[in-house]
């Protein structure tokens, strides 16, 4: 064995020791495990808490099986973007700290989550890291197929935050609005707009769906071969006017004061 590759062996030999004194102090908690079971399963403060190969877990007030708490675990990375399928415990209420570190893959998750039947209702926040990209990810849903809301706030209505984009803000465009009876129901921020039974023409009145005071939207129309004639003052569009848009790249800027549109600006953009 030459002298590098003793130094390797001892310094892979002190790296396992400084492994073995962490996990000792941690089974140090409350003095003693009060369990072995033989299995990698132990038991602390009088049943308080259990660590095993999944984890620390911190047992529930109403000390079920399977209880809320903090795993972390040792060499699973979840599907990206997140679905809510990590390996938790099946139970009906559950919020914990869920992590990885590995070789290539570095990441950390906090999730709560509420079981109704067998549609969970969670809210997820992920920190993710590897040699070629890293982000966070944020993810609120609700078992009803609702969508869940994503909050930033200060002490008080008159300590605001200050949120700071150092970088691209980008407003995704989901899936297109067809018109039905003059009406939209918007999920958005950004929206292409077509007309109901793919008419030449159609106007647009009302904006429903998702909604609330200072949110802001973006239309489109989908096609330049169809027409969308936003109607000032029909519904509640607010507008300098009504604005036809007959192409693509014609939009139309909104701002919702709780109950109304109000037009921020259009760009008629079409050749």
């Amino acid at each position: 064995m030459t002298n590098a590759q003793l130094t390797a062996e001892v310094d892979a030999l002190s790296a396992k020791v400084t492994q073995m004194k962490n996990l000792l102090a941690l089974f140090m908690v409350n003095g003693l495990a009060d369990a072995f079971d033989g299995t990698g399963n132990q038991t602390f403060g009088g049943g308080r808490y259990r660590l095993n190969r999944t984890g620390l877990q911190i047992i529930a007030d109403n000390g079920t099986t399977d209880p809320p708490g903090l795993f972390w675990l040792p060499s699973f990375l979840p599907s990206i973007p997140y679905t809510g399928s990590f390996p938790i415990p099946a139970v009906d209420q559950w919020a914990g700290v869920v992590g990885d570190a590995q070789a290539g893959d570095n990441w950390v998750a906090l999730e709560a989550r509420r079981l109704s039947g067998t549609q969970p209702s969670y809210a997820f926040a992920q920190a993710y890291a590897d040699g070629g990209s890293s982000f966070v990810q944020l993810k609120s849903i609700h078992n009803n197929g609702s969508q869940g809301k994503l909050t930033v706030w200060g002490e008080s209505a008159t300590d605001p935050p200050v949120i700071t984009v150092d970088g691209a803000l980008r407003i995704k465009e989901i899936a297109n609005l067809t018109i039905a009876s003059g009406v939209v129901a918007v999920k958005a921020s950004f929206h292409g707009v077509d007309t109901e039974g793919a008419a030449g023409t159609d106007d647009l009145d009302t904006i429903n769906g998702v909604s609330g005071s200072g949110q802001l939207l973006i239309l489109r129309p989908v096609s330049g071969a169809r027409t969308i004639v936003a109607k000032d003052g029909t519904g509640n569009l607010k507008l300098a006017g009504d604005f036809t848009m007959d192409n693509a790249e014609d939009t139309l800027l909104l701002i919702n004061d709780g109950t109304n549109w109000l037009e921020l600006s259009r760009s008629d953009n079409g050749a």
